[in-house]
């Protein structure tokens, strides 16, 4: 609470305020004498009455002067201001309103959307601006946007651009618009401040504290009064989102039920041809994870949606995925070992559903397929970067290490323990076994074996081997063995993370064992790529949200006039970058949640799905925000911006008291001559 006084020169008359004790000292002065001759009836009524007389005259002069009091704070005329920090009255202002733009900001609460309450109040900081006043306005979304690159005096302008704003269906970066707007203000003369109208969606402003602009006053103003319900599709996914014809998807979609209350509602899917649905009921507050099973028949790329039946907030209600159902799947050998390159090269060529592509050391990086298979490979070189980054990228390796690789080369690319004096860089060495030995499962319960489950197909273990590589222990953390040899030693060993590394010390060598003559070899090979492939394309690994930019890669140099972006059948802008032997095409206007469609002369590209920030669903508000280590309480919305930009008079209510002293001071003169 603040207090200013607009007439402070009156200041001096409070010495007003001595009157009336003046007077009451000049009132008690001792009375003439007379002399008469028997006053001794007059002195025994006076003993009577001087209790009821004394008590009076007190009451008279605290009323006085509590008129006094009410009449000079009247004419100084106190302004009061709730909630403000006043630095410097008198001084210009230097204004930015952050007018919260996100999805959110779409409720509706009687007859309009949270967004039209915060433009109006945002009109309303402006219309309280004088002519010397500088203001922009900053629209929160991602990313934050502002009307002028600086502060100005054009607020005409800034009127105008809140009438025909429009709310986004993006998520908030609180923090950037903060940081925005300080430094708009910074090195400003005169009182700073930022105005926040926003409804304060707690699972944005209350995810952290925010960082306070030193010598900004700070105003957040919060929008709506209610927290509505909403029941919202979050997240879809499909697994595989990259398959082959006729095998069947996961489709994978949760489904929160944000309020107070029981809900009912239909989900629908729409994949190919075969609509599916699913009738809902969830508890308050609570998730579900519906699943669907999908398959195709064709090859090319297929969209997936799933919606909502309809509710009071439809923004969030219907989500879009993509899958490519590719002819066979791509599987790449690099072939530093013949003989193993060979055999794994003959089993694949047998599978119909697989096309085998040679690589080249130094071209790694460019393979995008399925499938990585390095026979013979030792590791450490330059082109392991490339080999992580496929595996980032979700991709399977197969690497059968060569006697070459160091356990620092293993421990590199594993990516589980550093170089360190237990991995030393000498050559793994080749181990000859006193005698053959045989091969254990040791992971029953791994999906590679389902296929030998009934024996049809035979054992898996029946191969035997005269060698193998001696792995260090210590370059094998975080692994997990598929199949060991009878001794414990380990054979194949898979690390999962987003890609899949699967080590292959399994000697393929005529010399070294009989494995590839084994009838279980091509099977076994054929399920490992088939459950460790990468799942999803290369374009399908970032999933989009509103106000995220959209890219799209070429090879080569392309034309502008070559690449378009579609949006229901409205062309997008797109910016074109040239990076080496590769051009990229970008766009920042993907604000609305569908399907992006990138088209190269005419021919359609790919279909790009941008979905509803699943952190905007929840509509749930609060009261305050944390700027550093306090949290500051919100300004109502309901509460006149002018009256908290120029105060509360307090002129009215303080002539209401003088009035009520008089009158009382009248009672009490009253009583006094009646008695």
């Amino acid at each position: 609470m603040s207090l200013v006084l607009s007439n402070a020169f009156l200041l001096p008359f409070a010495a007003l305020l001595l009157v009336p004790l003046i007077v009451h000292l000049f009132a008690r002065a001792k009375p003439p004498v007379y002399e008469f001759s028997s006053v001794e009836f007059l002195r025994r009524i006076l003993r009577k009455s001087i209790r009821l007389k004394r008590p009076q005259s007190l009451l008279v002069l605290v009323l006085r002067t509590l008129l006094c009091m009410a009449l000079v704070a009247l004419f100084l005329k106190p302004v009061l201001f709730s909630g403000l920090r006043l630095g410097g009255a008198g001084s210009p202002r230097n204004v930015v309103v952050l007018v919260d733009a996100t999805a959110s900001m779409a409720a509706v609460e009687g007859t309009q959307t949270r967004f039209a309450a915060a433009c109006a109040k945002a009109a309303e900081v402006l219309a309280g601006l004088s002519g010397n006043d500088l203001a922009n306005i900053v629209w929160m979304g991602s990313p934050n946007r502002a009307e002028f690159p600086r502060l100005t005096v054009n607020t005409v302008y800034l009127k105008k651009a809140l009438r025909s704003a429009s709310v986004t269906s993006e998520a908030s970066d609180v923090a950037g618009a903060l940081a925005l707007a300080a430094d708009m203000l910074h090195g400003k003369s005169g009182v700073r401040e930022i105005y926040i109208l926003s409804d304060f969606q707690r699972s944005t402003w209350g995810a952290q504290p925010l960082a306070p602009p030193p010598g900004v006053d700070i105003h957040p103003v919060k929008i709506g009064r209610k927290d509505p319900g909403n029941e919202a599709i979050t997240s879809i996914s499909v697994d595989p989102a990259n398959l082959l014809p006729g095998e069947e998807a996961t489709v994978a979609c949760e489904v929160w039920n944000f309020s107070a209350e029981q809900s009912s509602s239909t989900l629908f899917l729409r994949a190919g041809d075969t609509p599916q649905t699913r009738e809902l009921r969830l508890a308050p507050w609570q998730k579900d994870t519906v699943l669907f099973h999908v398959e195709f028949k064709t090859p090319g790329e297929k969209v997936v949606s799933v919606a909502l039946s309809e509710d009071s907030f439809p923004y969030d209600n219907e989500r879009w995925a993509t899958l490519n159902v590719a002819e066979h799947l791509r599987a790449g050998i690099f072939d530093g070992d013949p003989q193993t390159a060979g055999c794994w090269r003959r089993a694949l060529d047998s599978l119909d559903w697989v096309r085998v592509e040679t690589l080249e050391e130094d071209r790694l990086g460019n393979f995008d397929g399925e499938a990585m298979l390095l026979a013979g490979w030792k590791g450490g070189s330059p082109a392991s970067a490339a080999v992580m980054s496929y595996l980032a990228g979700g991709g399977l390796v197969l690497w059968s290490p060569s006697s070459e690789t160091t356990a620092a080369d293993l421990a590199g690319l594993t990516a589980r323990l550093p170089p360190g004096p237990a991995l030393k860089p000498e050559p793994l060495r080749l181990e000859r076994t006193p005698r053959p030995v045989h091969l254990t499962i040791a992971d029953r319960e791994n999906p590679v074996f389902k296929i030998f489950s009934d024996g049809v197909y035979g054992d898996p273990a029946r191969a035997t081997f005269k060698a193998r590589l001696q792995l260090p222990a210590g370059a094998l953390a975080g692994g997990r063995a598929i199949l060991n040899f009878e001794d414990g030693a380990p054979a194949l060993v898979l690390f999962q993370d987003k890609g899949r590394l699967l080590l292959w010390n399994l000697p393929l060598q005529r010399e070294f064992s009989d494995w590839a003559a084994q009838p279980e070899f091509l099977p076994l090979l054929g399920e490992v790529l088939s459950h460790y492939r990468r799942r999803t394309a290369p374009n399908q690994t970032r999933r989009l949200v509103t106000g995220q930019s959209l890219a799209r890669e070429f090879e080569g140099d392309m034309l502008d006039a070559d690449v378009k972006l579609e949006f229901n059948g409205r062309l997008l802008r797109t910016v074109r970058h040239v990076a080496g032997a590769r051009t990229v095409f970008t766009t920042s206007d993907a604000r609305s949640p569908g399907l992006y469609s990138w088209y190269y002369r005419g021919n359609l590209l790919e279909r790009q799905p941008v979905n509803f920030p699943a952190v905007e669903s929840d509509l749930r508000t609060q009261a305050e925000i944390k700027l550093g280590e306090t949290s500051m309480p919100a300004i109502p919305g309901e509460k006149s911006i002018r009256q908290l930009t120029e105060g509360t008079p307090l002129w009215p209510q303080l002539l209401m008291v003088a009035a009520a002293f008089a009158l009382m001071e009248g009672l009490v003169l009253a009583r006094k001559e009646k008695s």
